[in-house]
């Protein structure tokens, strides 16, 4: 966990998940969030998932996300939306998703082992 937070993660305050067809099966997935959401000595990345435009207005959300994303947002610490139609709305999304940080860090739920592998991809059926 500390090497992905040293390596990928950096001095980032926050996440942003990018959801496709097969978002929610990827391991490398699953251990960014895991590292994102990271608690104790580290302040916990803010996590925002966006459903890329192709995908319409639903998507298979990684568990760790949904996890930590109820509709509504109350009593939960990501967010999720779909594709933001300009830079002024995805700016305040960024934003809102690193009060988080401090200000709903205690929602976080973080506690899942880690995939070992791959998923299976729940839209093709197969594990990539």
């Amino acid at each position: 966990m500390s090497k992905i937070r040293e390596k990928y993660l950096g001095d980032s305050t926050v996440t942003i998940c990018l959801i496709g067809d097969c978002t929610h099966s990827r391991r490398f997935i699953d251990w960014e969030l895991k590292a994102s959401l990271r608690q104790g000595s580290y302040t916990p990345n803010g996590l925002l998932g966006i459903l890329l435009p192709y995908k319409g207005d639903s998507g298979i959300l990684p568990p760790r996300l949904s996890e930590n994303w109820a509709t509504g947002e109350k009593d939960c610490y990501a967010m999720y939306r779909s594709y933001p139609a300009s830079k002024e709305i995805l700016k305040s999304w960024i934003e809102k998703a690193h009060l988080n940080r401090t200000e709903r860090a205690k929602f976080i739920k973080n506690s899942q082992e880690m995939l070992k592998y791959n998923r299976k991809c729940g839209v093709h059926d197969e594990t990539h």
